[in-house]
């Protein structure tokens, strides 16, 4: 699986799903400041990647599937812990396989299907 992570996730937190096995394209790291969210959809729909993003506005241009980080304590170190429990889960890669948005905070993971 491929993921996108937006500009607003932590350089740290795309190191560590790194370093699980996991291939991230880095919003950052290619130097798309600035680019619109719906050209990182358009993107990532193309390219079948899943956005990891703390931005609710790509809810309303959905094209891929997206992982919507909604975290009271987003420090990375946190935020890491909760996305390598939700990739690591087995299940959870068989649901990604369709498109659908994952909205994952310290209380739940709630699917929802497109």
């Amino acid at each position: 699986m491929h993921f996108l992570t937006d500009e607003n996730v932590a350089r740290s937190v795309v190191l560590g799903l790194r370093e699980a096995g996991h291939e991230i394209i880095d919003v950052k790291e290619e130097g798309w400041y600035g680019k619109t969210d719906k050209e990182l959809v358009v993107y990532a729909g193309r390219k079948n990647f899943i956005i990891i993003t703390h931005d609710k506005d790509f809810l309303q241009q959905i094209q891929s599937s997206i992982i919507l980080l909604r975290f009271y304590n987003q420090r990375p170190k946190n935020t890491l812990k909760y996305l390598l429990l939700l990739l690591n889960t087995l299940v959870l890669l068989k649901r990604l396989q369709k498109k659908v948005v994952v909205i994952l905070s310290e209380e739940n993971v709630e699917f929802h299907y497109l």
